[in-house]
């Protein structure tokens, strides 16, 4: 029974995780993103409300979710560009750029706001394949 528990209370651990994940990047969106130059279409507005009400998986957003990452990648992309011509939104959500040192206090917010949001899908992902792997397993 005492490992039963502790595999419930790791969930409801990662789950939390990624409750606070939401509910950062949502305020940090707020936050930052007019001074970057991002819009906040409504969709994506209702999905931040949401977030910060830890509702983590409704279905409206799925799509958003793939709309916030094209909007921060070329919102990225038009700040910063490589020698070899490829934007570094590109780089930025394939890769971990909290310790790239960059000039422009405009570029520094849209590259904290692009690893606040892979934070949270990472941990949001998490919460799915953990949901599979005990469904999986109790087969």
């Amino acid at each position: 029974m005492a490992y039963q528990d502790c595999i419930h209370q790791t969930r409801e651990e990662e789950a939390l995780f990624a409750i606070r994940a939401a509910r950062s990047f949502a305020a940090l969106w707020k936050n930052t993103a007019t001074s970057i130059g991002i819009d906040t279409p409504s969709d994506i507005a209702e999905t931040l409300v949401r977030l910060s009400q830890a509702d983590l998986f409704h279905f409206k957003d799925e799509t958003v979710f793939n709309e916030i990452d094209q909007i921060l990648v070329n919102r990225l992309n038009k700040i910063g560009t490589f020698a070899d011509g490829k934007g570094y939104g590109d780089f930025a959500i394939a890769n971990d750029t909290s310790s790239d040192f960059l000039f422009s206090d405009r570029f520094k917010k849209a590259r904290q706001l692009i690893e606040a949001w892979k934070a949270f899908k990472h941990a949001r992902q998490h919460v799915i394949d953990r949901r599979h792997a005990a469904r999986i397993a109790s087969v």
